[in-house]
């Protein structure tokens, strides 16, 4: 199954149904582990393109002073 197949797979299943990987940190200085979930690279990819179609699709309807999480626009801009 291609990667495109894959994404479309995941796309159709809740989101419950998704692959996660459990990893733990380190806490510093505390000795304790703190647990992440690490989506699958197929999944992560799937968001990566969700975020970019929103980011065009929304794009024109924020204020032109807006520059924080924007194509081509920075803080360090405004």
């Amino acid at each position: 199954m291609n990667l495109l197949n894959k994404i479309q797979v995941l796309a159709d299943q809740p989101l419950r149904q998704i692959d996660y990987a459990r990893a733990y940190i380190e806490k510093p200085g505390t000795g304790k582990f703190r647990p992440l979930g690490v989506p699958a690279p197929s999944w992560r990819v799937y968001l990566h393109q969700w975020a970019q179609f929103m980011s065009y699709r929304l794009d024109d309807q924020l204020h032109d002073r807006q520059y924080g999480y924007r194509r081509n626009r920075s803080t360090m801009d405004a």
